[in-house]
Formats: structure tokens, sequence, C-alpha cells
């Protein structure tokens, strides 16, 4: 508790530092149903200050009923003559008060001037006034601002800016194709208040190009979002090299991911050693983890959004890749300009085709009666499709297509003749096993303005995650008894299946509304029919005796089909206070239905922005999030038998509430830095019993998890630079997180450490482009080690008469991920060499990761060793590690 005082008293200290340094006057008024001129009156009398205006402005002015205290100055004028159409302007002792002027909306769409490719978070600003907004995920923007002279910037970083001064009298339309300026250096990071983002009011989200993930150092140079995304502040690893996240102490489940807007259950390939979104074919990530806008829902923790680029509309261009592991291949263009594109990318690993002939040279056993093999292997793909239509400049349809495909295989093949001999004999048996997984996700995605203050975005999509296990084995002996007349003598052949997926139909539709110059609105509404599978199995057994013909048949059969029903609507506000003073209000109402229990939520959220100076910011927010389904997984590996299951009649649906507040400031020259502190609660979180098995089962799986609370709190430092040759960022995060089960089920229920607690991190991303031919990247992490549950101590067991009563040893265990593993470290190192040609750029790339061959703990176990000069063993604590330095490269031609 001491250390959760010690965080928020640092935050608000800093935060009164800075207050104090534009201290105001103070003051108190208390008005019922007072005149307007005896309310001015009164104002004069305390502040001392003189209004100025025309009497027949305030005719018909309403009485004021108002109670302020200890409010500044422009908060009262704010509250009695802006929210009565009246303008006011402070000059020296002086208020002058005038009509306010009717606003009128600018609008449009930001492309970019060769592909025809919109562009997501365009800045739109006004220098006049002072206000500006973005571009929205489909490139348009609307402006509420009063009527007169305007002058308005239209920028994106890496783009010329265009200006135009303008009177501004009726509604505008805008749209702009901004051309790209090689000459500017690229900023690498958007996040908090970089150059173009002082103003936004959401703490704790991130925003960055997705240029930056194929510039930093990567494992067998595969470049990962999810990798990019642990460099950031409060994010945590799993073990040793996995895709997973673990955001301000929630677990792996807790990350909604989302592509175009559908979500995407398995986020990872290869065990979760790598993500499923091919930086080829990504557009735009936000990425968030405090302050939810009321759009997002579902999930406790973070907000990765992901959207797929639409494709050229002017001209055919793409890449092709070439790895150690993979290959990749990206084609985009116009299949009519100006009007229809294409985009598609695909991937493939071709582990298989090195590991499988390999598998099967080294293990042949081959002689005159007999020939034995191992086969087996693993590879995994993916295909992103969108095709982009623009009926007008006010209508847009797209269809957006993916596929990942993962799949593990390994059989047994034995073939012996002449087993006893005198009785010759032919046995074959062949046993398989194989194991896949993937996502399919279609989307059919409708944009549309309305009119120039209103816009829409309506989609029909399906999402399946699916994952299968198929065993089969075969067994077959021939005997020679009818002078070299060979008949079947036993027959065996089974066949086992297991399913285990989650399918969706969803229907949602978003709505942006300009109101005024003061309130951008948000609100919309989806519905969700789920259908779970945690498990479907089934085992077929056929056999032949003699030529019996048995015929084979399904001996057993288990599936479980749950099905559910969501409904949520949101609406939020973007409020333009003052000057200085924004509010982002919102709330989401959300409906589950699941086994004839309905399950309701109201989820507030809140954030609060204070602009202090022009490169000064302070902001605070709060937000409460509800989940509904869970994730039966073990460990910190994500495994394809991890089932998907939703809320039932017993376990309730997930709960958390976040409070989170930021401190940040602009230097000069792209020079950022950050403070953010969060203190988050989570409600009926569920975890595993003691003793439980390591592979799920859906079939009684509530008797095997518990349900308990879980906090989390911490500090987040970010130093970044987003302009020069060099850019990158430092951070140090500050944190814990602690499990409890009241019920005693787990640790006797008492407060534990969360298996991924980690009370300090560090991490170090930068790249240097010495010039347009030659660039390096590093990446340096740190983190405290770790926790594991595991045996201290041991004592020997008890015997009655002879009879062991218990075994001869006990292991005891004081508490739940009681030890803590070794501190994590690992420098990447890249090296890319770029070799521009007439018909594109070609890409030579090279990797070191874990450039010092840190051997990292990948888990711990227990064992024994020889005590030295006796035959005595003492228990010891071994560590796995799996990854030392591995050099790779790849080559990659752009056209």
């Amino acid at each position: 508790m001491m250390i959760k005082v010690l965080i928020l008293i640092c935050v608000l200290f800093i935060g009164d530092r800075i207050m104090a340094q534009e201290k105001e006057r103070l003051y108190d008024f208390s008005f019922s149903q007072t005149p307007i001129e005896e309310v001015i009156a009164e104002v004069e009398r305390q502040s001392g200050h003189v209004f100025s205006y025309e009497s027949s402005l305030l005719r018909g002015f309403p009485a004021i009923t108002l109670r302020m205290k200890s409010f500044s100055l422009v908060n009262v004028l704010e509250r009695v003559f802006a929210a009565n159409g009246v303008h006011y302007k402070v000059v020296r002792n002086y208020v002058v008060l005038k009509k306010r002027k009717p606003f009128f909306v600018i609008s449009g769409t930001v492309r970019d001037f060769a592909s025809l490719e919109t562009l997501i978070q365009a800045s739109v600003y006004d220098g006049k006034r002072g206000m500006g907004t973005m571009t929205n995920n489909h490139g348009f923007y609307s402006l509420a601002l009063p009527g007169g002279k305007v002058q308005l910037t239209i920028s994106f970083v890496g783009y010329k800016s265009y200006q135009t001064a303008f009177t501004l009298s009726r509604d505008t339309v805008i749209s702009v194709d901004l051309v790209q300026d090689n000459r500017l250096d690229e900023v690498l990071v958007e996040g908090g208040i970089t150059r173009g983002g002082i103003r936004k009011v959401q703490p704790g989200q991130v925003r960055f190009p997705v240029k930056m993930v194929n510039v930093l150092p990567s494992l067998l140079s595969e470049s990962d979002l999810l990798k990019t995304l642990q460099l950031m502040p409060g994010v945590k690893t799993g073990s040793e090299g996995l895709a997973g996240l673990y955001v301000r102490g929630g677990n792996m489940d807790e990350n909604l991911y989302l592509m175009d807007g559908v979500p995407l259950y398995n986020p990872s390939h290869l065990l979760g050693f790598f993500s499923t979104f091919n930086s080829d074919a990504v557009k735009n990530v936000d990425f968030y983890k405090s302050s939810f806008p009321a759009r997002y829902g579902g999930r406790l923790s973070s907000v990765v959004d992901v959207r797929i680029k639409e494709g050229d509309m002017e001209a055919y261009h793409g890449s092709i890749s070439v790895g150690l592991i993979a290959s990749k291949l990206q084609l985009e263009g116009p299949i009519k300009k100006g009007k229809t594109s294409f985009n598609v990318s695909a991937r493939r690993t071709y582990l298989d085709l090195i590991a499988s002939p390999l598998i099967k040279s080294l293990t042949r056993s081959s002689s005159r009666d007999n020939l034995s093999y191992e086969k087996g292997g693993y590879y995994f793909m993916d295909v992103n499709a969108k095709v982009t239509h623009k009926f007008s400049e006010r209508n847009q349809l797209a269809l957006n297509c993916y596929w990942g495909h993962d799949k593990a295989w390994y059989g047994m093949y034995d073939k012996d003749k002449n087993l006893s001999g005198t009785d010759p004999r032919d046995y074959v048996s062949d046993d398989n096993w194989s194991w896949s997984w993937g996502n399919f996700i279609v989307a059919l995605e409708w944009g549309a303005r309305l009119n120039s203050r209103l816009y829409s975005n309506t989609s029909v999509s399906y999402s399946r995650y699916l994952s299968r296990i198929n065993i089969s084995m075969f067994e077959k002996m021939q005997t020679n008894k009818d002078s070299g007349s060979w008949k079947p003598e036993v027959l065996n052949d089974s066949y086992s299946h297991f399913n285990s997926g989650i399918y969706d139909w969803i229907v949602k539709s978003d709505f942006e509304y300009n109101l005024n110059e003061r309130h951008t609105g948000r609100f919309g509404g989806s519905y969700a029919y789920h259908t779970f599978v945690p498990e479907m199995s089934r085992l077929k057994i056929a056999s032949d005796d003699f030529g019996a013909g048995i015929p084979g048949n399904w001996q057993s059969r288990t599936e479980s089909w749950v099905y559910g029903n969501e409904i949520a609507l949101y609406a939020e506000d973007e409020i333009r206070l003052t000057e200085r003073l924004r509010v982002h209000p919102g709330v989401r109402l959300a409906l589950f239905r699941v086994e004839r229990k309905n399950y309701f939520s109201v989820e507030p959220r809140f954030s609060l922005q204070y602009q202090t100076t022009k490169r000064l910011s302070m902001n605070v927010s709060y937000a409460e999030m509800s989940q509904y389904v869970h994730l039966l997984a073990f460990g910190g590996v994500s495994l394809p038998s991890d089932l998907w299951v939703p809320v039932s009649k017993e376990i309730k649906p997930m709960l958390s509430r976040q409070v989170s507040g930021g401190i940040y400031y602009q230097f000069n020259r792209g020079w950022d830095v950050s403070l953010e502190g969060y203190y988050k609660t989570m409600k009926n979180q569920i975890d595993y019993l003691d003793g439980a098995s390591i592979l799920p089962e859906y079939k009684n799986w509530k008797e095997h998890v518990a349900v308990g609370k879980g906090e989390a709190y911490g500090l987040e430092v970010q130093v970044q630079k987003s302009a020069g040759k060099t850019t990158g960022w430092v951070n140090y995060t500050l944190a814990w997180a602690n499990r409890r089960f009241p019920g005693g089920e787990i640790n006797y229920g008492r407060k534990y450490p969360a298996k991924y607690d980690s009370r300090h991190g560090v991490n170090i991303a930068l790249v240097h482009r010495f010039n347009k031919r030659f660039d390096i990247s590093a990446a340096w992490v740190f983190h405290s080690g770790a926790r594991a549950t595991i045996a201290l101590e041991k004592y020997a067991g008890a015997t009655v008469e002879g009879v062991v009563e218990t075994p001869p040893t006990v292991d005891h265990v004081e508490y739940r991920n009681n030890f803590r593993m070794k501190a994590y470290h690992r420098l990447d190192l890249g090296f890319n060499f770029h070799r521009y040609r007439k018909r594109g750029v070609s890409t030579w790339s090279i990797g070191l990761y874990n450039a010092y061959s840190r051997l990292n703990p990948f888990f711990m176990y227990s064992d024994t060793e020889r005590i030295a000069g006796s035959n005595a063993r003492k228990p010891v604590l071994r560590q796995a590690s799996i990854f030392p330095v591995i050099p790779s490269f790849s080559y990659t031609f752009r056209f």
C-alpha cells in the first residue's frame, strides 16, 4: 500500500510544481436565478476586471444559477458566457464580450498523391485559432470552426504540408492528396505528445508507422509487430522469444487484437514465436493500454487495432523477401485506376522442406528384413487480401480476407520380415500424428460520408479460429501358412480426431459526428453471434481378423457446443472546454447471453487533458472493462490446445478498473519525455488449481479452476527522439502485479505475485541512418526474472510399521510463484544495406539475435548432482535455455 501512495504522491507532486508556474487567482461565486447584469457586477467586484459589451448583446440572456468555489476567472466565464453562445476575451483588466460567430464545418479526405491510398492520423490544423483534428481510420476528417479567416495546414509525417488561407462562410469540403517529401527525416514513433500529437486526449496510447517494425532487429530476420510492442513501457513478454503480451499486470488472453475491426483470437505462429501480422500487409497500428475509448470492449488489458493497406489505385508495385526460414510476397495495384485497388501479401516458412527429409534420413534403418524411419515437420503460412472500391468521394467499399495456417506432424513407420524364422511373417505399422490450427477472417466494410459533419462505417464480418489434432495407428500382420499363399492374420486400424474452435458472426456500425467547434462525438453498436466449440473428439476403430471384414465404427464421440449472443452500444465525446482543457467522456453498455444467463455491464470511460504550455500537458483517465471469454491455457507458451470458453452460470465475467495519469513534455528537435502512473484492480480472474493438467480439457473445466482477484500498479518513464538521423527511445517500468483467491483454493487464500510480475523493466531501441544506403538498429531488453512455483524444501515421509504412509520425500512449496528466475536481458543488432536500382530497391538485412549470447532461463526444473568425494547426491535447481546467439539474414526487393 505504501508503494501505491508513493507513486500517486510522485505524480501529483510533479504536477503541482508544474501548475504552480501558472497559478491563477481563484474565486467563489454563488448565484440562484440571478440576472446577468448582477452576475457581471459581482464578477467585476471580486476580480477587478471591467466588462465591455454592447447592451443589445445580453437581451434575453437567461438568469444564472451557479455555485463555484475556488475557480479561475476563465472557468467562470466559460460557465456563464461560452455555454450560452457569447464569445469572451480577456485583455489585461478588461473582459470583452461579443456575439459568437456562427460555426461551419471543414471536411474532406487526405490521401497519398501517388497511390491515392488514404492517410490515417494526418493532422488538420487552423493556425488562426489554434484548433485542429486528425483523420480517422478511413482518411476522413471533420473540423468545426467559427466563421471568419482560416489558415489551414494539412500535414503528415514524411509528406509536404498543404497550406491554404480563406474566409470560412459556409460548410466547405477540402480533400487533399499529399506528396511525399524524401528530404524529411522519418519520424519513427508517435506516442504521448510527439510532434503533432500534444493535444491528444488519450493517455496510454501508442501509434507508430509500420516501417519501424521492418527496421528493428528481430528473431531470424522475420519482422514482428508484437515483438515491437514488447519494447513499449508497461508491456511484459512471456518466456524467451515468445510473442505474447502481458500488459500492466494482465494475462495473455486479456488483449484484444483487431484486424480491420475484426477480433483475432490466435495472434501467433510457431507456438508463439512469431505473430500472425505480416508487416507487409499492415498500414497502421494503434495500441491502447489505458484510457480505452468507449468504442473498444471485450478485454481487460490492451487493444491492438491493426489496419490493413487498401492498395495503390494508380500503379502496380510490391516486394519479394527471402529469409532463413520464410519467404514473403506482396503485390498491390489498381483494378480500375482511381476507383478500385487490390493488395495481396503472403508468406510461408519452409522448415518442413528442410526438416522432413533430414529427420527421415537421420532415423532411417534399413536391412534385408527391416525398414523403419521417422517422419515429421512444421510450417506456417498466411495470406492477406484486400479489395477496395471507391464509388465516389462519399462512399467506399472494402473486402478484406485473412487466412493463417500452422501445421506440425510426426510419424513412425516400421516393417519387419521373418520374425520367427520357421514361421515367416510380414509385419507393418504406420503411426501418424498431426496438429493444425489457424485463423480465418472475412469482412465487408462500407464507409460513407453522410454529410459534412457525419461519417459512418458499417461492417459485416466472420471470424474463425480452429485447432485440429489427428492421430492414426495402422497395424497389419500377414503369415504364409498355405504353401506360399499370404493371408492377413490381424489388421488393426484406429483413428482419433480432436477439434476445438470459436466461430463469430459480427455486425457493427460506427458513427463520427462533429456537433460544433467544441464537440466531436462517436457512437455506434455491434451484435456478435458466438459459437464456441471447446471440445469435439471422435475415435474410430476398424479390425479384420482372418478376412472377417469387420467395418470401422465411431466407438467414441464427444461434442461440446456453446452459443453466445453479445450486444454492445457506446457513445463518447471529445469536449474542448477551453483552449487548454479537454475532456473525453464515454460509456459502453454490453449484454452477453449464454446458457440462458444474461450478463449486463455498464463501462464508464473518462479522460481529461490540461495543456499548461505549448510543450507541456497533463492528463488523467479512468476506465472500466469487461471480458466475457476465457482462455484455458497452462503456462506462458501459446499452444493450439489452449481452449477459448465463454462465461457460464458459475463463472462470471472478468472486470477491471484502471486509474492512470501522465505528464508529457516536448523538447525541441523531436525529443519527448513522458511519465505515467497507473493502478488497476481485476475481479473474477481465473487460474488453474495446483496440480492441474498441463493440457486443458473442456470437460468439467470449471472444477479445475479458481476464481479470484488481482491488482497491478506501477510507473512508466519514456524518453524518445523522433527526428534526425538517430531515432528511437529509452523507457523504464517499475511495476507490481498480484493475485489473491479468497476461497483458499490457491495459496491458502493469501496474496501472491502473478507469474509475470516483473519489478523492473528497461527497453532501448535505436536506429541510426548513416545515409540512404546503410542503416543500423539495436534493441536492448532487460527485466526482472519471471516467477515460478518450485519446491525449495523437501522432508522425509512418514512410515507406520514399515508401511509407507506418504512418499519417501515430500516437496514443500511455501507459496505460489515463490521463486524468481534470473534477470532477463538481451541485445539484438540489425544491419541493412540498400541498393537503388532503376526498377526498385534491394535490401540485404543481417541480424544478430541475442548478440552476446546471454543464456536466459526458459524454465527451471529440480535435479540432483553428486557431492564431490562421495556417492551421496544433493538437490539442485537447473535452468533450461533455448536461444544462444542466432545470426540471420534476408534479402528483399521492392519494386
